[in-house]
């Protein structure tokens, strides 16, 4: 069963071959941990593949005015300059089979921009970005340097009450990966800025490296062989510099020929 949102109406598609991550608990996810089953390789064994994108949301008002937004600000994109605008024709142009996201307007809005023929829509709490409590609703350059989140960045395990640590966050995202691979399909997962980077750390094997900056509409693509478990980052090798020069590698023009 899928869920497409359109204009805030929820409309129920059915499709015989697709997951239902609306009945998949906490508990559950607790009790699978794909941090330690789905490896990361340098290369792909088997002969069912699916092509995944990972990519930040479009931009919303509070992401200019440099404000952290987590999952209790859900400010919807906002207005879209000429860049966006042609960041948003490349994503479209890879052709999405089906497209997830979180449950903020936000992630639903990109994914809207990016739907085209039969592609489906498709929100799971799996997807949604990192509940950071306390951090929430501070401007972003003050969060980067607080001690605590600083702590938190480089530590997947390191606990804030109130605030997802990253091995929480990794582990959601996983499952969900595992449950919407199909073989031979392009997916495209809209996140945030903070679960892409615990995704990135989790596939260098790096987690004290410094916090990537990400812009919004920048990509992560990646493939994950269904049969033997693993996941392939195209460019792994060389996200072993500094956050201001890796991040060119996300950008869209890297991933759309």
């Amino acid at each position: 069963m899928r869920y497409i949102y359109v204009m805030g109406i929820t409309i129920i598609w059915f499709l015989a071959d697709a997951m239902d991550l609306s009945q998949v608990s906490l508990a559950e996810v607790r009790a699978k941990n794909r941090l330690s089953e789905i490896k990361i390789s340098d290369q792909i064994k088997g002969k069912n593949v699916t092509n995944f994108y990972i990519f930040r949301h479009a931009p919303t008002s509070l992401n200019r005015k440099g404000i952290v937004q987590g999952c209790s600000l859900d400010a919807d994109v906002g207005v879209l300059d000429s860049n966006d605008k042609s960041n948003i024709i490349k994503l479209k142009s890879l052709g999405f089979d089906y497209l997830y996201t979180g449950n903020s307007k936000r992630s639903y809005t990109t994914c809207e921009f990016l739907r085209s023929g039969s592609a489906v829509i498709d929100g799971s709490w799996l997807f949604q970005e990192q509940n950071l409590g306390l951090f929430e609703g501070r401007n972003r350059e003050e969060v980067k340097k607080d001690p605590e989140f600083i702590k938190m960045n480089m530590n997947p395990n390191y606990k804030i009450e109130g605030v997802e640590t990253g091995e929480e966050v990794i582990n959601r995202m996983l499952l969900g990966i595992e449950l919407v691979a199909q073989p031979n399909t392009t997916i495209g997962i809209c996140s945030s800025t903070c679960a892409m980077n615990w995704f990135l750390k989790w596939g260098i094997s790096d987690y004290s490296s410094t916090f990537f900056s990400i812009s919004n509409l920048d990509v992560i693509p990646f493939k994950y062989d269904i049969d033997c478990k693993t996941i392939s980052f195209p460019f792994a090798d060389k996200i072993v510099i500094a956050s201001s020069e890796v991040s060119a590698l996300f950008n869209i023009e890297n991933c759309v020929d």
